[in-house]
């Protein structure tokens, strides 16, 4: 019987709503967490243990908010909004969900003061994804119809370029709110600093997430800008039209829409816009500084070294990990001495030997919260300073015997000190008020402690906590002011402020209680230093190409004194709108309701019929299933796919049955399937180890035959690759994934052998930006008595490929391949058309080779002769709707020794995590009556 009957686990290709909204979450949250659920008249608000008062107040906010953003888009979203609160990082994260189900994910955390404008963060952080939700959500003319029939897959308003999905949320947060991004100085000073440096982006770029600065905040930007001057231009009621046009129109036919509002397509009236920009002649540099850096992207809180001879930064980009380097001040040479995501705030010992700092890490396999480190230059040791998790903005005490540093907990700061020989903690300052501590510095006596503070409705300010007395003293009242800095010599305070809507250096002084600005510097500056003797400050400039390191030369006489112009600007008054508690235990099954079904055309044989698909899952990400089904009238048959995960236990469980039709050998072959699989993974930041274990049986039926496959597999997967933003290919680390099948007739199955396969790989840095060298290999090896069972080899992709060869060109018990490949860019696009949803990212070339040979029986006898070929590969990287679906267009020719014929291939590949089953490799094995007969699936 010439059928496949090892279990053919080839990629399903599931829809790719299911891939990116269920597999992207697999297993997200602590399954330890105690979940509840309020109640509100238009919001359910899921939070776990420790979250109430964040939930209730999450409760009065929405519902005000609700009315403000739903009167502004005029749509009414149907049924209730959820809204998930979960404390599981350090980093600020909040983003909108309406498929299957309008969902808000909003983590408690708020942002350092250098990267946000707000009276109010969570006030401002649900304005924003609510109106997401209310500007997705709306559907009118066929569009609606369709969505009668199908349900929520039809969202027609997610076919719009990224700029307007995240201008017209900023736009409204910055209406709705005392606060909001298009108010603040930060995004006015990357779009000045673009228009003054001729860097204005084009508006393909900006529909989508480019990797050129200043990167993915560049919709964000742009849009939220380019939508108020046309609000300004055309009227509010302009937006809400074209908003209705899109909901009641072709998909991405946004120009169209467009034209029938505005009379002009987007292009024209981005022209416009940016000749407005243009005409506004911004004020350029005039203080003159010392450039230390110019890569640019991100080069962060330099602090001097006591000696002043050496600076300790932070340095993020898009094409390395980033990490801390130190950057001598008299010769210029940069040196990466710790790696990891870096918090602001680096401090050093008064011998200058060590520096204190906050990495965030994957804790606890779910949570990615900060840690407080010590780094021992000398020694080159990283040290983790214990019980100072969640812990920022470090310094030492003035003895060094302690830790002082700012303790975050659900969106709250504590003031903290451990003294690490001591085991001891303490707890200095304990709110539950949302108020934020930063850069915390002792004064020379060490009874002061300099800080910045937000606290609500004032933003952040200067104040000094004094020991003894217990108390604080407010030094600024007046706009946003960060990072302030001691100066003995000058006896007062320099500090960042925005008060004159820049972001630059002030001096306070303490003998005259008068606020001084101290540099002309018309762009923005950040995380400024002052050196021990006074005499320079070192400070993070904003330029076109990012932040840079620069320095300046202080000269009190140049001092200017700054008076402040006390125009109050009109704030809104909000309406604490009081809500009757209704919380009751979380309940997941209300969400497994599908709320949606897709056709499908299903092909058998000659036959066609039609079917559908569906999937639900709930808000937690706790159950979700994926559901196929098609059924062939005159045959009765039914072809179906049922999934299932539960990510409520630790292990994680999948359970999967379905029944397809495969054509095979000349045939049409019924599969039915039965499998369940419980993984266990273990993360850190920059690895992850994961077990499978399962059970697996399938059965391959024909008219006159019938065959089963029952085993226990076994699996070990381990990666540690690292890719960045603009890498073309993994450029450091490698990968294992090793899997045992036992297949038995004990487990009701028709044959019993062994099946092992290991595949591996590692990947080197080349010499030049961005070329990589990777070693990869792949073993497979089958103990049985019989010799019916074989491993194929062979074909331009899978584990046991060979390019240029065709599939299944040798058989064996015992197989191998491998190749070395050098990967390399030709260059960097970064352009879209227009704005069509397609964006082209980068073309990059690949050189490899190919090689390996199989076995006819185990231990290897007899082994074939080794294969070997060679080519080239080009891609394309891409990305479409707008930046939501990663696409790679890979052609390739392969030469092999035996002909001199080469073989072109050509694939097409997303790069949607999980796209196949990989924690299921496929055995690629084949089970045949005549060895001759063998064939490739």
């Amino acid at each position: 019987m010439n059928i496949p009957l090892i279990p053919n686990y080839t990629p399903k290709l599931f829809t790719f709503i299911f891939l990116l909204i269920s597999c992207l979450f697999s297993q997200p949250y602590d399954p330890n967490l105690n979940w509840k659920t309020l109640e509100t008249e238009h919001f359910s608000i899921h939070y776990h243990q420790d979250e109430d008062s964040v939930a209730f107040e999450t409760g009065k906010i929405s519902e005000d908010v609700y009315i403000k953003v739903v009167d502004f888009l005029e749509w009414n979203p149907k049924g209730k909004t959820n809204i998930v609160i979960v404390d599981n990082q350090d980093l600020v994260s909040g983003f909108a969900n309406p498929f299957p189900i309008n969902t808000i994910y909003i983590s408690p955390a708020q942002p350092p003061p250098e990267e946000d404008y707000y009276e109010d963060w969570l006030r401002e952080l649900i304005t924003h994804e609510f109106t997401h939700i209310v500007q997705l959500d709306r559907t009118a003319g066929f569009p609606a119809f369709l969505r009668k029939v199908f349900g929520r897959a039809i969202i027609n308003n997610s076919a719009q370029p990224i700029w307007f999905i995240e201008g017209i949320a900023v736009y409204s947060e910055s209406k709705f709110t005392n606060g909001g991004r298009l108010n603040s100085p930060y995004f006015s000073m990357i779009l000045r600093e673009d228009v003054n440096s001729g860097n204005f982006k084009s508006i393909d770029r900006a529909s989508n997430f480019p990797r050129i600065w200043p990167g993915s905040i560049t919709p964000y930007v742009y849009g939220s800008s380019f939508i108020e001057w046309i609000i300004k231009k055309y009227g509010k009621r302009s937006i809400i039209e074209y908003n209705y046009h899109t909901s009641n129109g072709f998909p991405f036919a946004v120009n169209r829409a467009a034209r029938r509002v505005f009379g002009k397509d987007f292009l024209t009236l981005w022209r416009e816009w940016k000749d407005a920009l243009e005409s506004n002649n911004y004020t350029k540099t005039k203080t003159k500084t010392k450039t230390l850096t110019s890569d640019g992207e991100w080069n962060l809180s330099p602090t001097f070294s006591p000696d002043s001879k050496h600076i300790a930064f932070i340095h993020r980009s898009y094409d390395e990990y980033p990490g801390i380097e130190i950057l001598n001040t008299e010769t210029g040479e940069r040196k990466k001495i710790v790696e990891g995501y870096i918090n602001p705030g680096i401090t050093w010992s008064k011998d200058g030997k060590k520096i204190l700092f906050s990495k965030l890490d994957v804790q606890s396999n779910y949570y990615y919260f900060s840690q407080i480190y010590e780094y021992n230059i000398q020694s080159k040791k990283l040290s983790k300073i214990e019980k100072t998790e969640r812990g920022n903005y470090p310094v030492y005490t003035q003895d060094e015997k302690g830790i002082l540093f700012i303790k975050e907990h659900t969106g709250s700061n504590d003031i903290c000190i451990i003294y690490p020989q001591e085991d001891s903690f303490v707890v200095l300052l304990h709110n539950d008020d949302h108020t934020q501590y930063h850069y915390p510095q002792f004064s020379s006596d060490g009874r002061k402690v300099l800080l910045s503070v937000w606290k609500k409705g004032e933003g952040v300010q200067i104040y000094v906590f004094d020991f003894e007395q217990k108390k604080f003293e407010k030094i600024t009242k007046y706009g946003n002011n960060t990072k302030p800095i001691w100066s003995v010599k000058l006896k007062g305070i320099y500090f960042v402020s925005d008060r004159s809507g820049i972001y630059e250096p002030y001096f306070y002084s303490l003998n005259d209680k008068k606020i001084y600005a101290v540099t002309e510097i018309k762009s923005g500056i950040f995380y400024p230093d002052v050196s021990k003797d006074g005499k320079e400050i070192v400070f993070s400039l904003y330029t076109p190409n990012g932040y840079n390191i620069h320095t300046i030369t202080v000269e009190k006489e140049r001092f200017i004194e700054f008076k402040i112009n006390k125009l109050e600007n009109k704030k809104i008054a909000f309406i604490e709108r009081e809500i009757k508690p209704n919380v009751h235990p979380y309940n997941p099954l209300p969400y497994l309701i599908p709320r949606f079904w897709l056709p499908m055309i299903i092909i058998k044989e000659e036959r066609v019929s039609p079917g559908f698909l569906t999937f639900s899952q709930d808000v937690l990400y706790e159950h979700e299933f994926y559901l196929k089904g098609a059924y062939f009238i005159p045959e009765k048959d039914i072809l179906y796919y049922f999934s299932y995960i539960n990510n409520c236990f630790r292990p994680q469980i999948f359970l999967e049955i379905s029944q397809d039709f495969k054509f095979s050998r000349n045939r049409w072959v019924k599969k039915k399937e039965k499998n369940i699989y419980l993984t266990l993974s273990k993360k850190y930041t920059t690895s992850l180890h994961a077990f499978t274990a399962g059970y697996e049986r399938e059965v391959y039926s024909t008219t006159d035959s019938i065959y089963k496959y029952s085993d226990i597999m076994l699996g070990y997967s381990f990666s540690n690759r690292l890719k960045f933003p603009r890498s073309i290919e993994y450029e450091r680390g490698g990968y294992l994934t090793s899997t045992y099948r036992l297949y038995s007739t004990m487990l009701q199955g028709d044959d019993s052998f062994h099946y092992l396969k290991t595949k591996m790989g590692y990947y080197f840095r080349g010499p030049f930006k961005h070329d990589v060298i990777s070693i990869k290999s792949s073993f497979g090896f089958i103990f049985q008595d019989t010799q019916n069972i074989e491993i194929a080899i062979g074909g331009n992709s899978g584990t046991f490929s060979l390019r240029g060869y065709e599939s299944g060109i040798y058989t064996g018990q015992s197989v191998f391949t491998g190749s070395c490949e050098y990967s390399f860019p030709l260059f960097q696009i970064e352009r879209g058309i227009r704005t069509y949803p397609i964006y082209f990212n980068n073309f990059h070339a690949k050189i490899f080779s190919d090689f390996g040979s199989a076995s006819l029986e185990f231990p290897s006898d007899n082994s074939k002769p080794l294969l070997f070929s060679f080519g080239i590969e080009t891609t394309l990287s891409l990305d479409l709707i707008y930046s939501q679906v990663p696409c790679n267009l890979t052609g390739g020719i392969a030469f092999t020794k035996d002909e001199a014929k080469p073989k072109f291939y050509f694939n097409i590949a997303t790069d949607i995590p999980y796209f196949s089953r990989k924690n299921h490799l496929s055995p690629y094995c084949y089970r045949t009556d005549e060895a001759s007969n063998l064939k490739t699936l």
